[in-house]
Parts: C-alpha cells; structure tokens; sequence
C-alpha cells in the first residue's frame, strides 16, 4: 500500500515517538503502546513489499531462496544467516535459527511460504535488535 507522506511529518511522527515541534519537543526513548501498534504495521507492510518483490527475482534481502526453498534447505539457513547479521549485527546460533525456523514453519503450514517469509520478516524487523528508540 502507498503510504501518504504527509501524514507521517506530524501526527504519526509523534506517535512513534518522533519529535513533531508542535507537541513533542522531545524524542521518545522507550516503547509505548503507539508507536509498538505504528512499529508492527510498517513492519507487516514492508515485509509484504519485500517479498512481493525480491522472492523469486534473486534481488534484495531474500536473493539466496526461491518460493520453492523449504525450511530444511542449506539455502534457508544461509537465508537466515544474512539476514540475522544484516538486520541485527548478529550471527546466528541454533536457538535462535530454531524459533525463527518453528515460526516460517507454522506460517507456511497454514498459508503459503509467501505469507511465511511476510511473517518472519515482520517479526525480524519488530525484534528490539533492529527497531532503535
């Protein structure tokens, strides 16, 4: 969905805790329940971007897999690894590869590995490693 820019300088601005010069003159430095509601829609809306335009085209953040990479290819791992040290500075170990696999696993069985990689990247981006107050 296209997002209208204008009303990200002002009211959502200081609902995710920006500084807006109207109201707020101070940056937010902890989560509260608006801007955590702000963080996950965007999170939701440009993981569906990501995947609706890198999965299967070998370009962006999911260049290493195709639509038809399951949850115990080499290939989804190494997927998981760039991400993992691109989105949060980390490497992965196995407790954490293991959730985010359990997680792809249980979206892909209800739905599709679209909707799978939609979900993981969602959550990747909402992880406190990545979102910064």
């Amino acid at each position: 969905t296209d997002l209208d820019v204008s009303l990200l300088d002002h009211d959502y601005r200081a609902m995710v805790g920006g500084v807006d010069g109207y109201q707020t003159f101070t940056a937010q430095r902890y989560p509260n329940l608006s801007s955590s509601l702000v963080i996950k829609r965007a999170s939701q809306a440009h993981a569906a971007e990501i995947v609706r335009s890198s999965l299967d085209e070998n370009t962006g953040l999911l260049a290493k897999i195709t639509s038809n990479n399951q949850a115990n290819d080499q290939e989804f791992r190494e997927q998981l690894r760039e991400l993992r040290l691109l989105l949060h500075g980390q490497s992965i170990d196995e407790e954490w590869f293991q959730q985010t696999q359990e997680l792809w696993m249980a979206i892909e069985s209800q739905s599709s590995t679209e909707e799978a990689w939609i979900g993981v990247l969602s959550a990747l981006f909402q992880d406190p490693d990545f979102v910064r107050y």
